[in-house]
């Protein structure tokens, strides 16, 4: 027996074997997740800082289940370091349904820090 079940516009098929995971159909691909991370309020916000595009989004590095996107700017030091990367944040994608969870701070609908996220351990250890 399977099931296809509709969730965030996506479809997951479950197989009816006793702990078998969801398949997702439809997964989200790396530029998906990137162009969604920058269009949370806080990224727009720390982007509008760089008038020639210095704030970078990308996906660092993708689990079983989520994508890992990291925001940061590059900068340019004097002296022995040529340059670092300085990071605004990170944030895991999940491929299936699209939800998007900050690594490092919970922020409210307007893009402003309400304090440490501490539920971002669970979704990078799948």
């Amino acid at each position: 027996m399977v099931i296809v079940v509709v969730f965030f516009g996506l479809r997951y098929i479950k197989s009816s074997n006793v702990g078998a995971e969801p398949v997702c159909l439809n997964p989200m691909s790396r530029e998906q997740v990137e162009v969604r991370v920058k269009d949370l309020p806080e990224v727009k916000e720390y982007l509008k800082q760089f008038s020639s595009g210095g704030g970078i989004v990308e996906t660092d590095q993708k689990t079983r289940h989520y994508y890992i996107a990291h925001v940061y700017e590059i900068v340019k030091e004097q002296g022995e370091i040529p340059f670092h990367a300085a990071t605004f944040n990170w944030y895991v994608a999940d491929e299936c349904n699209g939800q998007i969870v900050s690594s490092m701070f919970s922020y409210d609908e307007n893009g402003n820090p309400e304090g440490l996220n501490h539920d971002y351990d669970k979704y990078i250890n799948d």
